[in-house]
């Protein structure tokens, strides 16, 4: 069970569901979990996802290949599920 308070999908109202429209949407129809956990602020939301944009994901040298495995290997060194 998660510490901090998650904003799931179907719990998202307002501005915080427009911005997990634009996420779902981004994600190819998934909501990524990180991004739940700072919910209670959809600008906050949307300043993290544009800084992901800026710093990966085609936005660097490497490639998007590259990226993935490099952000797969982290995770795993981090014990992250995600």
């Amino acid at each position: 069970m998660p510490f901090v308070k998650v904003y799931e999908r179907d719990q998202a109202q307002g501005r915080l569901k427009e911005v997990y429209e634009d996420l779902i949407a981004w994600r190819n129809g998934r909501l990524p979990p990180p991004f739940k956990g700072i919910g209670l602020n959809p600008e906050a939301v949307l300043a993290v996802k544009q800084l992901n944009v800026a710093c990966s994901f085609g936005a660097s040298t490497l490639s998007v290949r590259r990226e993935e495995m490099l952000a797969t290997f982290v995770s795993r060194l981090n014990d992250c599920d995600y």
